[in-house]
């Protein structure tokens, strides 16, 4: 036996199988199973996803270890070969959990091979954060089956990105059996699950992102999935600091520092304007720091943004919902118009993302949205955000949203690592926002919208 072998995790084998044509759930506990499809009156009373067994044919059973190369479509445009001697060696999973069907092993193996890295802008970066996806967050999800069926429809959806097999309906069961779990879960705040918790909370806003992709989308979907972002915040607000760095996970959820003074200053001044122009007897004006907490951190958006295209900008653009207040968010909700109108400026920033496939299309479609909910009367302010909708180079981009034609790109390849932290949702700052030294001009004429 070779080192490699030798340092191969031993899996046990299947047990013989105790029926043939029964679910999987009935076989583990050994019930009577009454074989309708496509669920079973057994895994229907307990509430549990029924899956049966794919059919089999003579040839001997294979082993859950390694999943072999031919059942996972492969990345590119050419299709499977079905000899090993034309497949490519790949990395197996290195935590390989138990009970799983074929299609749910290539699921699996695909998400170690490709779509764990999608889950932080720091992979492939940072050894821990690698481990912490490729190793921890399956071992949690094994222990776990709504976490397990979150990472499940999230890597169908990716495979789907790709242009691969990707059944809807095993993304549907999968993202309603993986919400339906969370909720459960952080009903009974069971400190066990906290690791779960926190893993769950950034799986699943890449999970609900999938809402984004149906030609029959609900429009105006951002809105909600910002409060599925927020759940992020508030999971790092019901786990204490010291429990967070006891799971060793606490690296997945850094987030770049935020300074509202500095941020404050980078606010272009049409936006300030909207906010400083609300009046007493507006239905806003109670909302008025709310409105400026938004606006500061949109401001750290375009102070980043004029230090280049770097992986800290894409760090600030991700983690942006995670730092913004439950009331700003209500208010967007609520479809109070210059709630909506800050989501479209962030939205523009989300075309600068690189690397993370599932923030991608979501702009364009959404700015598109908002500008038909807020009509002809605010066309002066989203005039930015309506014209990013053609455009898909970031040089573009940015010299859009700077306002500045010739800009040219700054390429920073490392992430300020002195800049991460586990930061608090509501950073002690009070800093005011004071008209004066921004980098664009306050309108010479009252806006349409202000009217």
């Amino acid at each position: 036996m070779d080192g490699s072998e030798a340092n191969r995790p031993y899996h046990a084998k299947k047990p013989h199988r105790k029926s043939r044509s029964g679910c999987r759930n009935c076989k583990t506990r050994k019930v009577k199973c009454d074989e309708s499809r496509p669920t079973c009156r057994a895994c229907r009373l307990r509430r549990e996803t029924c899956v049966y067994p794919l059919a089999t044919t003579s040839s001997p059973p294979k082993s859950l270890s390694p999943v072999s190369a031919p059942s996972v479509p492969a990345l590119s445009a050419s299709p499977p070969q079905e000899t090993w001697d034309a497949v490519v060696p790949v990395q197996e999973p290195l935590f390989i959990p138990a009970h799983h069907d074929a299609t749910n092993l290539r699921l699996l193996w695909h998400y170690s091979n490709y779509t764990w890295s999608s889950l932080s802008t720091r992979s492939g970066k940072e050894p821990q954060i690698d481990y912490i996806l490729k190793v921890s967050m399956l071992e949690q999800a094994s222990n776990n089956p709504w976490l397990m069926n979150g990472l499940l429809a999230f890597t169908a959806m990716h495979m789907k990105f790709l242009g691969q097999d990707a059944p809807d309906t095993r993304i549907a069961l999968y993202r309603a059996n993986a919400f339906e779990g969370y909720r459960k879960a952080i009903e009974e705040a069971d400190p066990a699950t906290f690791p779960a918790l926190l893993y769950g909370s950034l799986l699943l806003c890449g999970v609900s992102s999938s809402m984004f992709r149906y030609d029959e989308a609900q429009p105006l979907y951002v809105l909600d999935w910002l409060l599925v972002w927020r759940g992020i915040g508030l999971m790092i607000q019901l786990v204490t600091r010291e429990t967070l760095y006891k799971t060793g996970i606490e690296k997945l959820f850094f987030r770049p520092k935020f300074d509202g003074a500095t941020s404050a200053m980078s606010v272009p001044s049409n936006l300030l304007f909207m906010a400083t122009s609300i009046r007493p007897d507006d239905d806003d004006f109670p909302a008025v720091d709310t409105l400026y907490s938004a606006l500061k951190l949109l401001g750290s958006l375009y102070r980043e943004l004029e230090s280049g295209l770097s992986p800290t900008l894409n760090l600030r653009i991700i983690t942006f919902p995670t730092f913004l207040p439950q009331e700003f968010i209500s208010l967007a909700r609520k479809k109070r118009p210059r709630a909506v109108a800050i989501v479209a400026y962030y939205l523009a920033f989300t075309k600068l993302v690189k690397g993370i496939w599932w923030v991608t299309d979501i702009a364009d479609k959404e700015i598109t949205n908002i500008a038909d909910l807020l009509g002809p009367k605010y066309d002066s302010l989203l005039r930015i955000p309506k014209a990013v909708i053609p455009l898909s180079d970031p040089k573009d981009i940015t010299r859009l949203l700077i306002n500045n034609h010739a800009w040219q790109p700054t390429e920073v390849d490392e992430l300020r690592l002195d800049e991460l932290a586990l930061v608090p949702n509501d950073p002690e700052d009070n800093a005011p926002l004071i008209i004066g030294n921004f980098p664009y001009q306050i309108p010479r004429e009252e806006p349409s919208w202000y009217k």
